[in-house]
């Protein structure tokens, strides 16, 4: 049952990712959450961290970047009932970097998430940018 809940808030954040949609994005994370996102830069809160993305969108929007970001949960490990870290592998087929070519942008989230008051949230999540083959739609 956590295990599914869990892998729901993994997909929440995918969701809310491709809608550009940061009031969910920051409701999935801790207050105190710690962020450190793929260009190296750390924020402190989850104020920060929805600030920080919220920004990235606005930039995402003006370049009509395609958002069609898929995310999967590979390895769930609970440290205690209500600590776990999770393994996230990461594919962004549309993805278009500044230069402005599109091409896939695969990763690898490292996430440790907490359940507080019986619902699982995100305390820490390290975003690193890989080369791997894409991910496959699961059978």
């Amino acid at each position: 049952m956590d295990e599914e809940a869990i892998r729901r808030v993994i997909a929440e954040l995918a969701d809310a990712w491709n809608s550009h949609d940061m009031d969910t994005w920051g409701m999935l994370f801790t207050d105190d959450a710690d962020f450190v996102n793929r260009g190296g830069g750390w924020w402190k809160s989850n104020r920060e961290n929805v600030e920080g993305h919220r920004a990235i969108h606005e930039m995402l929007t003006r370049r009509k970047q395609e958002m069609n970001f898929r995310l999967r949960a590979d390895k769930i490990s609970f440290l205690t009932p209500d600590i776990a870290i999770i393994h996230a592998m990461s594919e962004w087929p549309g993805s278009s970097p500044l230069s402005g070519e599109r091409m896939a942008t695969n990763g690898i989230m490292t996430m440790v998430m907490v359940k507080r008051d019986g619902k699982w949230l995100i305390r820490a999540l390290q975003n690193t940018l890989v080369t791997l083959p894409p991910i496959k739609p699961e059978e």
